[in-house]
């Protein structure tokens, strides 16, 4: 079974100490799936326990981005979709009237797109179809008998990973905080604010750090749990 990276991203949102973030993801899901590809990349690298997961997590199918236009005849609101656009499951649509972004509705079986409104001919609709990605590695395979231990790795494999995308973000964010500091010390300006958040955003990421270890040694130990208990007939 694979891991959808935006099963990482859901799990993410709660951890964030930023609340901007959580607007973000209301507001536009497909653009912020795509900011927090660029965080998942970075978390991947930095997964480098257990070796047997790290190792899964290079089999992907990566995010896919298509898009589709139509010029508006000033009459209908409802257009077929170009013979060559390939319907991808668990994708996000978004759907495009001129130059803002309106709630459509892509019926895949007819293979329509429905927009709410008229547009006068000669302007545009688009819908963008983004397939966020997902891992393609064996996870599982601890317990011959049942599914659940599969279940269990995948769910640590998501914890791991959504903490260490949040990482990856923070460190970007306490950098930025560092190089602000390193411009103005010699200036007169008071830093005493930003201070006071980088030594919250420091205690932010250690925590963080604290928590990923927490789960990869958890995940480490059951890998080895379970598979010798297999082996021994127990599993």
């Amino acid at each position: 079974m694979s891991i959808l990276f935006t099963d990482i991203y859901k799990k993410a949102i709660a951890l964030f100490d930023d609340p901007k973030i959580t607007a973000a993801y209301k507001s536009n899901v497909v653009q912020f799936d795509k900011l927090m590809y660029t965080y998942l990349q970075n978390a991947i690298m930095m997964f480098n326990n257990p070796l047997a997961i790290s190792i899964q997590l290079a089999s992907q199918n990566l995010p896919v981005g298509t898009m589709c236009t139509f010029d508006a005849d000033g009459i209908n609101n409802t257009y077929a979709l170009d013979d060559d656009f390939k319907i991808l499951d668990n994708s996000l649509y978004t759907y495009i009237e001129g130059d803002i972004t309106v709630k459509g509705e892509l019926n895949k079986e007819n293979r329509t797109v429905t927009f709410p409104d008229v547009l006068p001919e000669g302007q545009q609709y688009a819908v963008e179809q983004y397939f966020p990605g997902e891992f393609t590695g064996v996870f599982g395979k601890l317990n011959q008998y049942t599914n659940q231990g599969d279940n269990m790795v995948e769910q640590m494999v998501q914890n791991i990973l959504a903490r260490l995308l949040v990482k990856a973000w923070g460190e970007e964010e306490r950098n930025m905080l560092l190089d602000i500091r390193n411009i103005m010390q010699d200036s007169d300006f008071k830093l005493t604010g930003n201070d006071k958040i980088l030594t919250s955003k420091n205690a932010w990421i250690n925590q963080l750090d604290s928590e990923v270890l927490q789960y990869q040694n958890r995940l480490a130990w059951m890998i080895r749990f379970m598979d010798g208990s297999r082996m021994i007939g127990r599993g």
